[in-house]
């Protein structure tokens, strides 16, 4: 807990936030990670060796080998790195 200091003041303020969730669905969603696991998947199974690379988990490895193939360019690198991961079933 803060201590009072001769000359400052202390200071709080609170928000409040509500969360919308109207017209939200999240099947798109889960369908679009569905099928970017099963694309890293297949990579996997054809190219095994970047299992074993020790930096960062072997999924650094698939994320440079699809940097530019058009499957994988607009989903958002978070997503991408989750589909690995899971994919490599770590």
């Amino acid at each position: 807990m803060l201590k009072p200091q001769k000359g400052f003041s202390i200071a709080t303020k609170s928000v409040k936030a509500k969360l919308l969730r109207s017209g939200f669905d999240m099947q798109p969603t889960k369908a679009a990670y569905n099928e970017i696991v099963h694309f890293y998947f297949l990579l996997i199974a054809e190219a095994p060796q970047g299992i074993l690379t020790k930096e960062n988990g072997g999924w650094r490895y698939y994320e440079l080998l699809t940097a530019n193939h058009p499957f994988v360019k607009g989903f958002p690198s978070g997503m991408k790195r989750a589909a690995i991961r899971q994919a490599i079933g770590a």
